[in-house]
């Protein structure tokens, strides 16, 4: 009995390693199958704001982001793999964080696209660090985006910095000469609302003004909510210190107020110099008509004739593939830019050998794109040292004009197609 137990022993025992032989090589079967099918695509998760107050520019953005993915797509795709699209309404903050984590844990992109709106774009990248997966930033400009050290984090658009640079150069070299004045005779006024945005805006401004001596002409700096419903008493705060130039960060909405309520209070500037965000939409031209006329504005590029066609190749494809989807011409200052930029990213993930956030990480730092080679103008050349790990240092945004009721480009030589207005005409 003994004897034949110890037989059955073994037997038994020789069963179930086959079993278990037999259920890790389905399993190991499983494994190759889920990985041969995620990597038959990629994934990308595109992050924008699609209702709420910033809907109107987060929309813009994603178009531009998805027709340049469809675009490759009809092209073959990604050495030979098609791109799949997983969109995501981030309206703010909190919602940016729930559909990031959403996006990699359960729709398992590769790298994520976004965003409009710089405090949305924070909380995604704070994620994405967290969980190494790639995050692109194709339009929000608050320099924390890029100098927290955090990896996989890539900025192809402008940050504050380079917004503050160009609007230090117009207030020294452009607008005292038009005015008549010496430069350090300027009386300047800073005005923001109060998200991330405007803060780090102002804040790399004053930074940057300080760093060349030149802050003595700012004479009064104020900040507001972003969510005001009047700002009557701000346009009376900014009379009272009689400025040359209001530089003024602001979203669409509040651009909107200040524009009017300036109008009805009799307030008029000399200069009025927008810092991007609302002051080059559409939606500002179609609220309050002629009275952009003369506003400057530092922003993107509008679309040819408006801005020096020459500049910026592959502008006409935009354009073209725009109108064949939508049935209707492209206005937006976010598409083309965001299709450019979108394009690059396209660039570098085709030189990378994978999809992993090392692989992306090589091939992002090896790309190196000259000025005035993309539809937005810019080149691409990410930073490896320095404050802004991840920013592309080929990249700025332009000085613009509303001029006729259309915003066109002014500086600079390269791109700009007309010479700006100086002083602004008074309200009408």
């Amino acid at each position: 009995m003994k004897k034949m137990g110890y037989k059955w022993g073994i037997m038994l025992v020789g069963l179930l390693l086959l079993i278990t032989l037999v259920g890790c090589s389905d399993e190991s079967t499983k494994e190759e199958k889920e990985e041969k099918v995620e990597k038959d695509e990629i994934v990308i998760g595109v992050t924008n704001p699609l209702s709420g107050a910033l809907a109107e520019m987060g929309q813009d953005n994603q178009e531009g982001i998805k027709l340049a993915i469809e675009l490759k797509n009809k092209e073959g795709g990604i050495n030979g793999k098609q791109i799949r699209i997983v969109e995501a309404d981030v309206p703010e903050a909190t919602a940016a964080k729930t559909e990031a984590e959403r996006l990699i844990d359960k729709e398992k992109v590769d790298l994520i696209i976004g965003t409009y709106g710089s405090s949305i774009s924070l909380a995604i990248s704070e994620v994405t660090a967290r969980k190494n997966i790639p995050y692109f930033e194709v339009v929000s400009l608050s320099n924390s985006i890029s100098n927290r050290g955090y990896k996989n984090v890539y900025r192809i658009n402008p940050n504050a910095d380079k917004f503050a640079v160009v609007a230090m150069d117009a207030l020294q070299n452009v607008i005292p000469q038009k005015l008549g004045k010496d430069f350090k005779d300027l009386k300047v006024v800073l005005i923001h609302e109060d998200t991330d945005n405007g803060t780090s805006w102002m804040d790399a401004f004053e930074e940057i003004m300080e760093a060349e001596g030149l802050e003595d002409v700012i004479k009064m700096r104020e900040s507001y909510s972003a969510q005001t419903n009047d700002m009557s008493s701000l346009i009376l705060k900014v009379k009272n210190a009689e400025p040359d130039a209001v530089v003024a960060v602001s979203y669409l909405n509040d651009a909107i107020q200040f524009v009017r309520q300036s109008k009805e209070l009799g307030v008029n500037y000399p200069v009025l110099m927008g810092g991007g965000s609302g002051w080059g939409q559409p939606g500002l031209q179609e609220a309050v008509g002629n009275l952009t006329e003369g506003i400057l504005d530092i922003e993107y590029p509008p679309l040819p004739p408006l801005s020096n066609a020459e500049a910026m190749p592959g502008i006409e494809t935009y354009i073209t593939e725009y109108e064949s989807v939508y049935n209707e011409e492209p206005e937006s200052l976010y598409g083309h830019s965001s299709f450019a930029s979108t394009n690059t990213i396209l660039e570098i993930l085709e030189n990378a050998e994978s999809v992993s956030a090392e692989d992306i990480e090589v091939a992002a730092y090896s790309v190196d794109k000259e000025w005035w080679t993309t539809a937005s103008g810019w080149g691409a050349k990410f930073e490896q040292e320095g404050e802004f790990i991840g920013q592309n240092s080929r990249t700025a945004p332009y000085l613009t004009q509303w001029i006729d009721g259309k915003l066109t480009v002014v500086a600079p030589e390269e791109i700009s197609v007309i010479e700006p207005v100086i002083p602004k005409p008074d309200w009408k």
